[in-house]
């Protein structure tokens, strides 16, 4: 592909931005940077938009280097009609997505203008970690987290909650008891719990311990001095099984292994208590709306620089919360871990963007795929999603933050608001103008009849379809009628910075591959400073250079009927011209692989021999002799000279002729290093022998690249020939691999399939009697294609590492596939692609889906931690198990360095090894005594797959070293031996790579390259560090 007239090609994979985003849009400069920190980029675009009184929406793109930023925040004012609110689901239990949130308060009558994910939450559960309050109400208690509090008027502070709970008797006659934990999960170690029906309908209790049913007598807990809750005990119970929680009572719980139990042993069927719930802090008396937060980002308008939670610092997705100086609010979002769209950043350099934002004081909320922001379009009918989630779609999360409108609607249409606002368009482009109408306050009223529309030096016909004029400027749009005006900011520009050609998937295109006769639909996209143009046919010039197809003056692309023809496609929008490469006809494919062994080469029989006899040729499985795959073919060769001293040859000939389709010009493959020439025998259609030398290629590799030609009239291929010079041995070894037929100029391709645009969009279903539908599973959609822009030569898409099916459009590259609705928990869809030269490209999407009524967490010491999901996906697998400890609970120890016999034993499960099959393997370390009897049948698994050798000591002797932790080189080197060859390997970036031991070096390179293994947050990948056993299982679980 060709561009001229930019100074830069156009990223592929761009996607189409959502028209509705654009039309949110306003001219109007974001917030000035304050005097400290610096923003994550420098802006090359950024909009502010009024959406509700007091109100606004800022939408940024920012460039830093090659990192691409998406901002997206509200910028909100206290003290007018919009006020902050918290909300979840109808219990604290479980989780929903903003979306459905945003409906239900819709329906309830609150208008919901934006709404952004909230705090932190155990993904087993759903359970918040840190405080909430809803209309004054303490819902949830906090565990040590700072915290966002909303006054009544839309003010907030941000800070650490620490509240003192008690049960006292007000006529003095029990002790008091404290309480610890409002509406979370009980635990042995956590205490004395209180769970109203804020919680759940059931107390989720799994193990023995005490319920004091509390009937409410008078008053909900609120916080503050006056304030105090009168209850009466009413049934008292022991139990070790989940009970309901009555309406109108309260339950007070501990475990019977907790250290507080005897706390509720003098309690009594009617005794009278009254609760309390008194702040160390007297803001908190006045909050009325509250969520729990993460790290502290700002403070006195300072960045922070310590981060307690390690484990997210890095380069993220990111959602926080700041108040700038003058009382003002942001809400904010950043978009990650989508190069094309957004990088992401670290905590550091988000709490940088805050200060320089002008916040006083900011806090990270939880980020990466929960980040989401949706808000309201003046005079659309709900909030949308701005931001672009990194998981594809809307995650569900335990809260939100909703700002809602509560000023009273309107009964007239006093504004206007145009669609498209603040738009780019072509010179001599035809877009379709729109208005929708609301009240001063921002309610969505009908759309008044009779709209006029003008614009500037330009034309508006009467269906509302403006002309931009021929010469670049700037203009407003206006619309009148039914006594309400608007008008929006347009911009017209003579030639883009950059045009790119969409698929059918949204998806840039930078090669076409057609096949005769098919058709394709493109749709031009442009830019101008990092925007998007509003372009239309009638101001671009499309044309076909060359005989393989044709194209329509609306981008319709239809391939020729000669086969095996090339050309280029050629677009034009002002001086900017694209041209795109065409093929019509076959694409490189795959003639033999020699992963099965069912085609094996045989030496053909001497002339005086009466039939073949048996060469010495079968499958090479070293990995270190393969270079795609698992396996190749290693050939072990000898052969004697002629009365000139001259080698003779041998002949390895296919057990069956290998058929060469549409007349390849050439084949590809890998020949060893120091392997003799070779000669690749072909027969044409009559069965006459043809022979083409293979070519190699220079270098240091085991296995080289080669090609060789195609003769003319040559049908298949039938052998190999071994043709030593006189300089080099008559016997020897070496090894084949992965032959490929290749179109045009012989060459190799060592580059891997990409997969982009990865997304998983959830489905829902009515169901009979539900209020709201039903979740339904998913629709996968991605773009899979060679570095050329062709179609792969094989896909597979699996769910947790079982495939599932799935269609692929060779035309337009993409894949799609119906999901159904997956089992609660993490969930890991994997699509693997091979080239015809053998090259492996990988995507992943990770999937979240809510856990039911009744979950319960699998360990007792991984609620809240970031490997929760991890541990909780491999133990559902039966990879992982817990260790039982005191009181029948389980614990993983999630920080704690796994040994080298318990990594053995993890990786013999995810591989599925029959450890009976290993019984009698020798193991040759010196301190095979020191093996546990446990551990011993899996890592004799392990050593004799050849998956580890040991430790050296010298002298010939080896070491296994069972209880000494792993380090990263190590878990990496094993991992990396049971993946398969052909994943690109790059080389070592990190800050530390010349650390990185040589043995380690292509493995700590491959499981990095594909995104198995992440560096740290200063750059290095500490080959040398010992493995956690929470970061195992992460590694593990990303592997799927």
């Amino acid at each position: 592909m060709s561009m001229q007239n930019t100074p830069q090609k156009p990223a592929a994979g761009r996607l189409l931005p959502l028209l509705t985003a654009l039309a949110m849009l306003l001219c109007t400069p974001p917030l000035a940077s304050g005097a400290q920190g610096a923003r994550i980029g420098e802006t090359r675009y950024g909009t502010t938009r009024e959406i509700a009184p007091e109100t606004d929406l800022v939408v940024e793109v920012l460039q830093a280097g090659d990192a691409r930023q998406a901002v997206q925040y509200i910028h909100y004012r206290p003290g007018g009609a919009v006020r902050p609110a918290v909300v979840y689901g109808n219990r604290l239990y479980g989780r929903s997505t903003a979306a459905k949130l945003s409906g239900l308060q819709n329906e309830s009558g609150h208008h919901a203008m934006a709404v952004l994910n909230g705090d932190f939450f155990s993904s087993t559960t759903g359970l918040p970690l840190g405080i909430v309050i809803t209309e004054g109400i303490l819902r949830s208690s906090g565990q040590g987290q700072n915290a966002v509090g909303f006054f009544e008027d839309g003010s907030a502070v941000i800070g650490l909650p620490t509240l003192d709970m008690a049960l006292c008797s007000p006529a003095g006659d029990l002790p008091d008891i404290t309480v610890h934990h409002l509406n979370k999960l009980r635990t042995a170690a956590g205490g004395v719990y209180l769970l109203t029906g804020d919680f759940s309908e059931q107390t989720r209790n799994s193990r023995p311990g005490k319920d004091v049913i509390l009937r409410v007598l008078e008053g909900a807990p609120r916080i503050g001095p006056e304030a105090s809750v009168q209850l009466q005990v009413e049934d008292i119970i022991e139990t070790d099984i989940s009970m309901a929680i009555p309406e109108g009572t309260m339950v007070l719980t501990a475990d019977a292994d907790s250290a507080f139990s005897h706390l509720l042993e003098p309690l009594s069927v009617g005794d009278l208590l009254e609760l309390t719930i008194r702040p160390q802090d007297d803001r908190w008396s006045r909050v009325t709306e509250a969520v729990g937060a993460g790290d502290l980002l700002v403070e006195e308008g300072r960045p922070a620089t310590f981060f307690s939670d390690t484990a997210i610092a890095g380069t993220n997705p990111r959602t926080a919360f700041g108040i700038r100086a003058d009382g003002s609010l942001i809400f904010y979002t950043l978009d990650g871990r989508r190069a094309s769209h957004s990088a992401g950043a670290t905590l550091a350099a988000l709490a940088d963007e805050l200060a320089a934002l002008g916040c006083e004081t900011a806090v990270n909320l939880d980020g990466g795929g929960s980040t989401t922001l949706l808000a309201q379009a003046p005079g659309t009918p709900e909030a949308t999603l701005v931001n672009r989630p990194s998981d594809g779609s809307l995650r569900s999360c335990a809260n939100f933050i909703m700002l809602v409108n509560t000023a009273a609607p309107g009964q007239a249409a006093e504004r206007l608001h145009i669609s498209p606002y603040d738009a780019l368009v072509l010179t001599g482009a035809s877009i379709p103008l729109s208005a929708t109408a609301t009240d001063r306050n921002y309610h969505t009223l009908a759309v008044p009849a009779g709209l006029s529309f003008s614009v500037e030096g330009g034309q508006v016909d009467g269906a509302g379809r403006m002309r931009a004029p021929d010469s670049a400027g700037e203009a407003l749009i206006r619309v009148e009628g039914g006594g309400a005006f608007g008008e929006a900011p347009v911009r017209f520009i003579e030639t883009p910075d950059a045009l790119d050609l969409l698929l059918p998937s949204g998806e840039a295109v930078s090669a076409i591959h057609l096949a005769k006769g098919e058709t394709l639909q493109l749709t031009p996209y442009a830019t101008f400073g990092g925007r998007e143009v509003l372009l239309s046919n009638d101001a671009l010039h499309w044309s076909v250079e060359g005989a393989a197809a044709t194209v329509s003056e609306t981008g319709l692309l239809t391939a020729s009927d000669s086969s095996g023809t090339t050309g280029e496609l050629c677009v034009s929008a002002g001086a900017l011209q694209l041209q795109i490469p065409l093929q019509n006809g076959e694409s490189a494919y795959q003639v033999e692989d020699f992963e099965a062994f069912d085609n094996a080469f045989v030496r053909e029989a001497a002339p005086d021999a009466p039939e073949a006899e048996p060469v010495s040729s079968g499958p090479a499985t070293d990995l270190n002799e393969v270079r795609c795959g698992a396996a190749a073919l290693a050939v072990q060769y000898e052969t004697t000279s002629d009365a000139d001293g001259l080698p003779l040859p041998v002949v390895l000939a296919a057990r069956e002729p290998y058929a060469l389709r549409n007349a390849p010009d050439f084949l590809h493959l890998f020949v060893s290093r120091d392997a003799p020439d070779l000669l690749l025998r072909f027969a044409d259609a009559q069965g006459a022998e043809l022979t083409s030398p293979v070519v190699r290629a220079e270098g240091e590799d085991r296995l080289l690249p080669a090609t060789a030609l195609r003769p003319q009239g040559a049908v298949s291929l039938t052998g190999v020939v071994i043709a030593p010079t006189a300089e080099q041995p008559l016997s020897g070894r070496f090894v084949l691999d992965q032959i490929t037929a290749g179109f045009g100029e012989p060459a190799s391709d060592l580059t891997p399939p990409e997969v982009g645009y990865f997304e998983a969009q959830e489905r829902f279903l009515p169901a009979a009697g539900e209020e709201h539908p039903l979740p339904d599973g998913y629709d996968l959609s991605a773009t899979v294609a060679d570095d050329t822009g062709a179609p792969v030569e094989a896909l597979t898409l699996t769910l947790d590492g079982q495939p599932i099916p799935f269609d692929y459009r060779r035309a337009t590259l993409r894949l799609t596939a119906l999901l159904p609705q997956p089992e609660p928990g993490l969930h890991r869809l994997t699509i693997l692609a091979r080239d015809a030269f053998g090259n492996l490209g990988r995507g992943t999407l990770e999937l979240w889906v809510e856990a039911q009524e009744g979950a319960e967490p699998r360990f007792a010491d991984l609620q809240g931690h970031w490997a929760e999901d991890y541990v909780a996906y491999l133990a559902d697998k039966h990879i992982v198990e817990g260790e039982s400890a005191e009181g029948g609970l389980f614990h993983y120890h999630p920080d704690r360095s796994l040994t080298r016999a318990e990594f053995c034993t993890i990786l013999t499960r995810y591989l599925g090894l029959d450890t009976d099959l290993y019984a009698q393997t020798a193991l040759p370390f010196e301190d095979g005594g020191q093996i546990a009897d446990w551990a011993l049948p899996y890592i004799r698994a392990i050593y004799a797959r050849g998956l580890i050798n040991g430790r050296d000591l010298g002298g010939g002797h080896v070491a296994f070293d069972p209880a000494a932790p792993i380090t990263r080189a190590e878990m990496m080197t094993i991992l990396g031996k049971t993946l398969p060859k052909g994943y690109p390997q790059p080389a070592l970036a990190f800050t530390d790579g010349e650390q990185v031991p040589a043995w380690a070096a292509p493995y700590v390179s491959l499981l990095t390259g594909i995104g198995i293994v992440g560096g740290y947050p200063d750059g290095s990948i500490g080959a040398s560090g010992l493995v956690l056993r929470s970061e195992a299982a992460k590694v593990l679980a990303c592997t799927y």
